[in-house]
């Protein structure tokens, strides 16, 4: 079979999960055709996705938060998504023709909304399926933190939004939960790429130092004053030069993160779903810093199931007293491993 992949490009973790469901489906002889990408001016879409996706890449204008230093600023995103609400219009009517045009026999959207209201708005033959972490979110037994009602109603929302026309929603889960067929929704583990899962069966190394990704960083500040115990890696868009001889920066490269998370001891991030997910697998101790009520979700989930520690800000001293005490946890891998293959046959049946 023939795919055309949709990818909501704010993050790492969907361009993450579009990677290895290409890499499964090479393997199980399908192909993936062309990959239509939702960009905004303030996200470059890294040098890792081109490499993987090569000349099959287009873009078009899609909603996403602003930059800034630490916190999301949820209502200014509006704000300015809703004053460019002409860009969408266009983006809407790209995503049509690039659809019709193509020769794929599935398109499969990693959380884009811009494509549901397209499904919504013209009347689309091609089959599409949905896969993401958030569409977990929309089963009876998942549990979300206490919150503003309005905050979980929006996520939902939005959530639902993204699936408008879809045939089948798959949604990826720190926790295991039962199908709903009579909603099309199928819940698996995180999709994780073949050198994480590899990594399970090789001995790798450990070393003594933290790996440190957060996508806002206003955050990094709050290492310079800590007396650091270990090493830590930053990743970030941009390479820095810290005061602290401890804390060492590289420039965000796929091979060089993935080889760095491999080897880690601990890990210190935001709360993006995917890398949670890789750390948790490779049984990593995590330090959660969320930024929105999105991700405050996937590190209340990520609690049940893993060492994991969510603060609102930078406290290592905490942190290093968990890495100290941790302890394996296998349950969550073999669960992984053991529902790996599950995803071909959902998206072609």
């Amino acid at each position: 079979m023939k795919f055309l992949f949709v990818i909501q490009g704010e993050g790492r973790g969907h361009f993450s999960q579009a990677i290895a469901l290409q890499q499964k489906l090479q393997v199980n002889g399908h192909e993936v055709e062309q990959v239509l990408i939702g960009k905004s001016p303030f996200r470059k879409i890294p040098d890792y996705v081109t490499l993987s996706f090569k000349d099959k890449i287009q873009c078009f204008d899609s909603p996403n938060f602003l930059p800034t230093k630490r916190y999301t600023p949820l209502l200014l995103s509006i704000v300015y998504n809703l004053w460019h609400a002409k860009r969408y219009f266009a983006a809407m009517r790209f995503l049509k023709n690039a659809i019709n045009q193509s020769k794929a026999d599935r398109v499969i959207n990693f959380y884009e909304p811009m494509l549901g209201l397209t499904y919504k708005r013209y009347a689309i033959a091609k089959p599409m399926i949905c896969i993401a972490h958030q569409y977990a979110y929309l089963h009876k037994e998942y549990v979300f933190p206490k919150c503003f009602v309005l905050r979980k109603y929006f996520l939902k929302r939005l959530t639902q939004i993204t699936a408008w026309g879809a045939m089948r929603k798959i949604g990826l889960s720190f926790e295991n939960m039962p199908d709903v067929p009579q909603q099309n929704l199928y819940i698996i583990p995180p999709l994780l790429r073949q050198d994480i899962l590899n990594a399970k069966s090789e001995n790798i190394a450990q070393k003594d130092y933290y790996l440190v990704y957060l996508l806002n960083d206003g955050f990094l500040q709050d290492f310079e004053n800590h007396v650091l115990k270990s090493d830590i890696i930053v990743f970030s868009a941009q390479e820095s030069i810290s005061k602290n001889p401890r804390i060492h920066f590289q420039k965000m490269a796929d091979q060089a993160f993935v080889n760095a998370l491999l080897s880690a001891k601990a890990v210190v991030t935001t709360a993006g779903f995917e890398l949670v997910a890789e750390a948790m697998f490779l049984d990593k101790p995590l330090l959660l810093i969320p930024v929105n009520f999105e991700q405050k979700t996937n590190a209340f989930s990520a609690q049940k199931v893993g060492d994991v520690i969510v603060a609102n800000k930078i406290d290592m001293n905490v942190f290093e007293q968990l890495v100290e005490h941790t302890r394996s946890n296998a349950t969550f891998p073999q669960w992984v491993l053991h529902e790996n293959n599950r995803i071909d046959d959902l998206i072609t049946m």
